[in-house]
Order: C-alpha cells, then sequence, then structure tokens
C-alpha cells in the first residue's frame, strides 16, 4: 500500500536510515507498530522522508530492501533518478 506519511514522525521504532544513492533523498524503515502506525496493511513502514511518500510491507526484510530502490515506489523520486 502506497501513501503519504506526515512529517511529524520520532524516532520510536526506527530501524533504517540511510541517503539514497539513486536519489539523494533520506529513505527510513520503521516498524509501524512501535510508531503507532496503522498496520493492517504491513507492519514495516518503507519512507522517503524528504516527499512522506511510504509503502508498507509485511516483512522487515521486504521493507529494507525496497529502502534501497526508491525510484521503485516513491514517485516523486522518479525524475531524480540516473
Amino acid at each position: 500500500m502506497k501513501s503519504t506519511i506526515q512529517n511529524k514522525m520520532n524516532y520510536a521504532g526506527l530501524i533504517s536510515y540511510h541517503k539514497s544513492r539513486q536519489t539523494g533523498t533520506i529513505i527510513e524503515v520503521y516498524d509501524g507498530e512501535l510508531q503507532g502506525l496503522d498496520i493492517s496493511s504491513g507492519r514495516y513502514y518503507t519512507i522517503c522522508k524528504e516527499h512522506g511518500t511510504c509503502i508498507c510491507h509485511r516483512t522487515q526484510t521486504l521493507a529494507l530492501s525496497h529502502s534501497r530502490d526508491p525510484l521503485g515506489w516513491c514517485e516523486q523520486c522518479i525524475p531524480k533518478g540516473k
């Protein structure tokens, strides 16, 4: 599930934080349950910090995998790709 998330998150449940080599944007992975997010579509969230775009995943492994390729899920990052 893709959606946009408000930039009001704290760091509870933060699993990963890095700058994308593809786009130069900050990508975060959160445990949505610890963050207090809706986990009905998946417990783990991959988030483009700059654009607020997020995608839910059922597993942490899948969320981390998507964090390496924001061009595959953040529509606003696509023009920044190489």
